[in-house]
């Protein structure tokens, strides 16, 4: 990024911090300091395509680039947040840069510039905040709409989805383990289909499965005739997914979310409905896809 956006984006977030009546006082502990906010907002505009920034190899596989997706589906309070209120600061490169389908999902509260605010009228983007300490975490709300859950998983995924079965269990929820049952190097195919085969056959209601990334095993449950597996890496994803896609399997990465992360991503996943109505006719085209092929 020029070093005149990186001003201008500066100019923009003090002008906004000095005008928002939202912030705690000046002289208050926690009040936003003009100095740490424009260094934070520095750091966060920096390229973010460092191609030296990369994970170390795990067991010989080839190292992970670090690179960010162009379009993440949700902006957290890790990524760009001002030191005020620990709230989220939405510039107008970000809008451009994450409101590209539309829609801008963040995790709590945010601020706005108001030259990103003028671009999301303009361009008539949605911004979500998510509310995740309101999310009602409660296990007789969860088993309300869910009771049974195939888990599967393979190597990569093996320890998390223990933790995630305790978990489930301690909730109340009837859980079929379908392995894999070592941390002993399998092929994620064939547990990907176990669960999927489960949920389309009714022996389960919901189906999760684990690898590293999730994606993998998202491609092959979606081979399944009536399988809607979602990758759901954060809240937001999980949220979308069942209320307007009514996933029916979960696919998480275990090596890009802790266990927590999952834990509050699976509850979301589990006690979302489906909302029906408009999205229930783009589901059946796409049973009429599958139905076609």
């Amino acid at each position: 990024m020029k070093e005149d956006d990186i001003k201008r984006i500066i100019e923009e977030t003090l002008d906004v911090l000095k005008s928002s009546e939202k912030l705690v006082p000046q002289d208050s502990p926690e009040g936003p300091v003009k100095e740490e906010i424009a260094e934070n907002l520095k750091e966060s505009v920096e390229p973010v395509n460092d191609k030296e920034k990369v994970e170390k190899p795990l067991d010989g596989e080839e190292a992970v680039d670090k690179d960010r997706v162009e379009s993440p589906a949700v902006i957290n309070r890790a990524d760009f947040r001002a030191k005020a209120g620990n709230k989220v600061l939405l510039t107008e490169n970000r809008v451009r840069a994450f409101g590209k389908d539309g829609t801008i999902s963040i995790e709590g509260d945010y601020l706005i510039t108001p030259s990103a605010q003028d671009l999301v009228d303009e361009l008539g983007i949605k911004i979500i905040s998510i509310n995740i300490d309101n999310i009602d975490k409660s296990s007789d709300k969860m088993t309300n709409i869910v009771k049974s859950v195939a888990l599967g998983s393979d190597h990569r995924g093996f320890e998390l989805k223990k933790q995630l079965k305790q978990f489930l269990i301690m909730k109340g929820f009837e859980v079929a383990d379908l392995g894999t049952d070592s941390p002993e190097t399998c092929d994620y195919p064939d547990f990907a289909y176990l669960v999927a085969h489960a949920v389309v056959s009714d022996k389960a209601q919901r189906g999760i499965m684990i690898d590293s990334r999730g994606l993998a095993s998202a491609m092959v449950a979606n081979k399944v005739k009536g399988s809607r597996a979602a990758v759901c890496n954060d809240i937001s994803s999980a949220l979308s997914s069942r209320a307007h896609n009514d996933s029916n399997i979960l696919a998480l990465g275990a090596e890009v979310i802790t266990t927590e992360q999952a834990k509050g991503i699976l509850e979301v996943w589990l006690k979302t409905p489906f909302e029906g109505g408009r999205y229930q006719k783009r589901l059946d085209k796409i049973s009429k896809i599958e139905q076609s092929t």
